[in-house]
């Protein structure tokens, strides 16, 4: 896509993140939380307050509850500037 650079997980190759070429970003690994089951993309934005945006593929909803203490590690590890965003599969508890 002319104008922007694109991000992606070459091992999945089922997440990206397309950025505008004017925006100052460099790729973060996650390849230490990244699995077949929850996959991660992630990019730092050097802005005048820096972000870490992680895209979030979870493969289906039984993802095992240890799996999902990454994203605070992330956190931890990153920064506290972090956006989560993505497919996280969530269901819901209700009958609804």
């Amino acid at each position: 896509m002319t104008g922007f650079r694109c991000f992606y997980n070459r091992r999945h190759m089922g997440l990206a993140i397309l950025v505008r070429n004017s925006i100052d970003v460099s790729e973060v690994d996650m390849s230490r939380w990244d699995d077949d089951e929850l996959q991660l993309q992630a990019i730092k934005v050097q802005s005048e307050k820096p972000f870490v945006l992680v895209n979030v593929y979870a493969c289906n909803a039984k993802v095992d509850t240890q799996k999902w203490q990454c994203l605070s590690d992330i956190i931890s590890h990153e920064s506290n500037n972090v956006i989560f965003c993505g497919d996280f599969n969530a269901k819901g508890r209700s009958n609804v």
